[in-house]
C-alpha cells in the first residue's frame, strides 16, 4: 500500500523533492511568526490605509451591497470630513445674499 502510494506520487509529480513541503511550510510558519512578533507600528497602515478603505467600499456600493448613502456616509467618516453625523453640510449663502 504506502510502497504504491509513493510509486504514484512519483510519477505523478517527477519534479518534486523529497522534503520540499516540509521546507515550504518550516519557511512560511517561521515568516508567521516573524510578523507575530513585530513591533504594533511597523504594521500600522499608512497613507494608503484610506484609499484601501475607500476603494472597498466603492466595491460594495459598486455591487449593490451597501447604498449609495450608506456609501458617502463610510466616506465621510474615513475621511473625517463635515457632516460625520450622516447629515450634510450647511449650505453655503451666495455672494448676492
Amino acid at each position: 500500500g504506502t510502497e504504491m502510494l509513493r510509486r504514484q506520487t512519483r510519477r505523478e509529480f517527477p519534479d518534486a523533492r523529497a522534503g520540499e513541503l516540509r521546507e515550504t511550510l518550516a519557511a512560511r510558519m517561521q515568516a508567521m511568526r516573524e510578523r507575530r512578533h513585530r513591533p504594533a507600528a511597523a504594521t500600522a497602515p499608512t497613507g494608503n490605509g484610506f484609499t484601501d478603505e475607500l476603494e472597498r467600499l466603492a466595491a460594495l456600493r459598486d455591487a449593490g451591497s451597501i447604498t449609495p448613502d450608506e456609501y458617502e456616509t463610510a466616506k465621510r467618516r474615513i475621511l473625517g470630513s463635515p457632516g460625520d453625523s450622516g447629515t450634510p453640510p450647511p449650505a453655503r449663502s451666495g455672494a448676492g445674499s
